[in-house]
């Protein structure tokens, strides 16, 4: 696995925090040349899968926040 750490993708990207706990500390790895997919370092939540980073990411940002946390409740 190579974990790319950082709140911001090399093509402009941004990270939103985890669904599930809200941290900041996400990254995008890729398994193989054509699996990727964001994991949270905090909780360890991980996907969707998809082709490319870019993909991956855009594919995290999409995903339902299931705490408060990840809403900016404290």
């Amino acid at each position: 696995m190579h974990p790319h750490d950082t709140s911001q993708d090399t093509t402009g990207q941004l990270f939103l925090p985890c669904p599930h706990c809200g941290s900041d500390w996400v990254a995008w790895q890729a398994d193989t040349d054509s699996v990727c997919y964001v994991r949270c370092k905090k909780c360890e939540a991980a996907g969707p899968v998809e082709t490319s980073p870019s993909a991956c990411i855009a594919a995290w940002n999409r995903r339902a926040h299931v705490c408060g946390n990840a809403q900016g409740v404290k």
